[in-house]
């Protein structure tokens, strides 16, 4: 439950909106309602994007960015405050101000993580009072990723993502994230797979992994179904696996449905010398070192 302090401290605050990795990703098949059964090993890093909110009093809902293309009514922090606003008919508006750092399209979560952060901020301008399982469940009615940014560090999901049980790793440390600069449009990827699915082991994994003490034998472990239709949509993203694999650096994966490409490290010196390196040989790839897992991020007063 997030603390309401007086209504004079709260005209503008702020969240920081974490990214997150699959560690596992199992598609099992598709369902009644046009999704996708999941089973998926889920961790937050510390890549965050901004979002500051401030309350006002003609009911309507906007938003800034600097990236332009994410000014509409579709962007999905407007979507989950116009949710909230009618649900509990809130007389006030609010205006957001979105500093975008995660990847569009990376298969980070970066929307959805975002749409987590405005239900947190709604909730505490508009004190509201719900708790953070009732505003996942909110959630889960903007997108099926929304609902695991509450339970982030790490989590399990299941169903079409909607269903979250936070677990914990034994392991915490360093992952390089390898961008591809493009936007991967997850459902032409799942379309993809559908042309020739081939169902997942359901997390069979898993519990290794939870139990996992270094980054190497987690790498060993990890998997995802939609690899294979991410190439397929994008053969950007496949040409960059394949130079980055040809480094001879180790194992990378490819998170959710996205463009980026990620390994994990125990240690941030040799983490920092990959990115170098990859950066140094693949003039087409950006780099970023950061933290994992990574939880959620208290709301603060914008200075």
């Amino acid at each position: 439950m997030v603390a309401i302090a007086p209504e004079k401290t709260l005209a503008t605050i702020s969240v920081y909106a974490a990214a997150k990795l699959n560690l596992t990703l199992s598609v099992l098949g598709p369902r009644e309602d046009g999704f996708h059964e999941l089973d998926s090993l889920v961790v937050g890093v510390d890549l965050c994007d901004t979002l500051a909110a401030t309350k006002t009093n003609d009911g309507t809902i906007s938003i800034r960015c600097d990236d332009s293309a994410l000014v509409s009514a579709d962007n999905l922090a407007v979507r989950a405050a116009r949710l909230l606003q009618d649900e509990y008919a809130v007389p006030h508006g609010i205006s957001f101000e979105l500093h975008k750092v995660i990847p569009v399209g990376g298969g980070m979560g970066g929307g959805s993580s975002d749409a987590a952060g405005a239900l947190r901020l709604c909730n505490a301008l508009w004190s509201l009072g719900l708790s953070d399982e009732r505003l996942a469940r909110h959630g889960a009615v903007i997108g099926s990723d929304v609902p695991l940014f509450f339970a982030l560090p790490s989590a399990v999901i299941t169903g079409r993502g909607e269903n979250v049980t936070p677990v914990q790793l034994s392991w915490s440390g360093w992952v390089v994230l390898a961008c591809v600069q493009t936007i991967v449009p997850t459902p032409d990827v799942y379309q993809a797979w559908s042309q020739s699915p081939a169902p997942g082991d359901g997390g069979r994994h898993q519990n290794a992994l939870l139990a996992a003490t270094r980054a190497s034998a987690i790498m060993d472990l990890t998997t995802n179904d939609l690899e294979p239709a991410v190439f397929t949509v994008a053969p950007e993203v496949c040409s960059a696996f394949d130079a980055v694999t040809a480094l001879d650096l180790g194992t990378f994966r490819v998170s959710g449905a996205g463009a980026t490409l990620f390994r994990l490290y125990d240690e941030e010196k040799a983490a920092r010398c990959t990115a170098r390196t990859i950066e140094e040989k693949i003039s087409s790839l950006t780099t970023q070192v950061v933290a994992v897992p990574f939880g959620a991020c208290p709301i603060r007063t914008k200075e």
